[in-house]
C-alpha cells in the first residue's frame, strides 16, 4: 500500500515566465511544519563539495535541535549512519567509510557551516560499533573583545584568557585533520598551553602524538608535553632508565627487559595524570 503525490498541478512557461502551482495535497507538508524539520541557510548547503558533507550536517543538526541544544556529542550506530547516508552497500571496508564519508564531511562542515565538527569511533569488541559527533557552535567559541578607541600599549606577553576566535579554530583543523577530537574549550587550552603560538614546537608534538598509537588521550597527552620538543627526541622517564642501563651493564644484567605491556601502563598512567591535571577533557 502505498500513495503518490505530485508536486505540481500545473507548470507553464510564457516570454520567459515560468509559473507553477503546487498540489493542494502537499500543503501540509510544505506550509504547515510544527516539528520535525530543519532550516538552515542556502549558502551552506551549496557550499559543499561532497553530498555526504550536507546530509551528515542535516543529521547533527536535527539530532541538536531535538534535544533544544542541551547535548553536543552524538552517538550513532555505525550501521544506522550508514543507512541514513545511503551508504550501506558502499565503502565495505570502514577506512574508506571513513576517507570517504567521515573525513570529508567533519572538513567541509567545519569549514562552510555555522558549526564546528569532529568525531571519534566506539569499538565492540575488535569492530567499530559506534561513531561519536562533537559539535560545537561558531558563535560560542570566546573571541577577543573589540579593542578601545585609543588601544593601550602593545603587550610583549598575551593576555591571560584572551583567545583569538581564528587560532582555535585552526587548531581544532589541526586536529581534525588527524582525526582527533577537540572541543573549543580544549582548543583554547592547548593554545594557552604553547604560549599562545601555533608554532613549530606545537606541530612536532602534534605529529608525534598522532602517529603513537599508544596514547589513548591525545589531547590530554599534548598538554602535558606542551613544554617539550618531541621532534628533538625527548625521552620519556623509561627510555632514560633503559639508556642508564645500558651504560651499566654489570649491573643490569640479570634484570629483565621492560616489556611493552608494562611500557603502554605507564604511558597510560601519565596520561591519567594529565586527565587530572585538566579535568575539563573529555
Amino acid at each position: 500500500n502505498w500513495d503518490y503525490y505530485p508536486w505540481f498541478q500545473k507548470i507553464s512557461f510564457r516570454d520567459g515566465v515560468l509559473s507553477f502551482r503546487l498540489n493542494d495535497l502537499i500543503k501540509p507538508y510544505l506550509l504547515q511544519l510544527e516539528k520535525y524539520f530543519l532550516k538552515y541557510e542556502f549558502d551552506t548547503s551549496i557550499a559543499f563539495k561532497s553530498i555526504y558533507s550536507l546530509r551528515i550536517y542535516e543529521i547533527i543538526k536535527t539530532l541538536y535541535g531535538s534535544c533544544q541544544k542541551s547535548k553536543t556529542t552524538f552517538d550513532i550506530k555505525l550501521k544506522d549512519l550508514r543507512e541514513m547516508t545511503d551508504t550501506a552497500d558502499k565503502f565495505e571496508s570502514f577506512s574508506r567509510f571513513r576517507a570517504k564519508v567521515l573525513d570529508i564531511s567533519a572538513k567541509e562542515i567545519s569549514e562552510y557551516s555555522d558549526i564546528i565538527l569532529t568525531y571519534n569511533t566506539k569499538k565492540r569488541g575488535r569492530s567499530i560499533d559506534s561513531i561519536i559527533f562533537y559539535l560545537t557552535e561558531k558563535n560560542k567559541i570566546r573571541s577577543i573583545e573589540a579593542p578601545d578607541p585609543e588601544p593601550a600599549a602593545p603587550r610583549e606577553d598575551p593576555i591571560p584568557g584572551q583567545v583569538n576566535l581564528g587560532d582555535v579554530y585552526k587548531i581544532i583543523d589541526l586536529l581534525a585533520e588527524r582525526t582527533i577530537p577537540c572541543t573549543s574549550t580544549q582548543a583554547e587550552q592547548l593554545f594557552v598551553a604553547y604560549n599562545s603560538e601555533i608554532g613549530e614546537r606545537f606541530l612536532n608534538n602534534l605529529d608525534y602524538v598522532a602517529k603513537n598509537n599508544r596514547i589513548k588521550n591525545r589531547v590530554a597527552y599534548l598538554l602535558k608535553i606542551a613544554n617539550d620538543n618531541v621532534a628533538k627526541e625527548v625521552e620519556t622517564p623509561i627510555e632514560s632508565l633503559e639508556k642508564k642501563s645500558k651504560g651499566r651493564k654489570k649491573k643490569v644484567e640479570t634484570i629483565e627487559p621492560m616489556s611493552e605491556s608494562r611500557k603502554q601502563a605507564y604511558i597510560d598512567m601519565e596520561v591519567e595524570f594529565a586527565e587530572d591535571l585538566w579535568p575539563d577533557l573529555d
